[in-house]
C-alpha cells in the first residue's frame, strides 16, 4: 500500500514539475511535492504502526479472556468431579449399609 501511495506521490511530483514555468519553479515545485509525500508516507507508516499495536492489544486481551475462561472451566469440572466422587461414596457408603442390614449385622 505504501509503495503504491509513494509511486503515486512521485508521479505527482513529476506532473507539477513538468506543468510549466521556469526550471527553478518547477524543481520547488517538485521538492515541495515530494517532501509532502514524504510527509504522507510517514503519516501512513505511523497510522499502519498504530493499527498494529491496537490489533496486538486485542489478541492479548482475547488471550486472556481465553485463559481465564478456560481457568474457570477447569475449576468448575474440579467441582463437578468432587461432587461425582462424594455421590458415588455416599452410594456405596448406603448399599454397604442397606446389605449389613440385610444379613444382619
Amino acid at each position: 500500500m505504501i509503495r503504491k501511495f509513494a509511486l503515486l506521490a512521485t508521479m505527482a511530483a513529476f506532473f507539477v514539475a513538468c506543468s510549466g514555468g521556469s526550471q527553478e519553479n518547477m524543481e520547488k515545485k517538485a521538492d515541495e511535492t515530494m517532501e509532502k509525500a514524504g510527509d504522507m508516507m510517514d503519516k501512513a507508516a505511523d497510522d499502519m504502526k498504530e493499527a498494529t499495536n491496537n490489533a496486538m492489544d486485542t489478541v492479548k486481551a482475547m488471550a486472556d479472556s481465553a485463559g481465564a475462561a478456560m481457568d474457570n472451566t477447569m475449576d468448575k469440572a474440579k467441582e463437578g468431579m468432587e461432587n461425582a466422587a462424594d455421590a458415588v461414596k455416599e452410594g456405596a457408603e448406603k448399599t454397604v449399609d442397606a446389605a449389613k442390614k440385610a444379613v444382619g449385622h
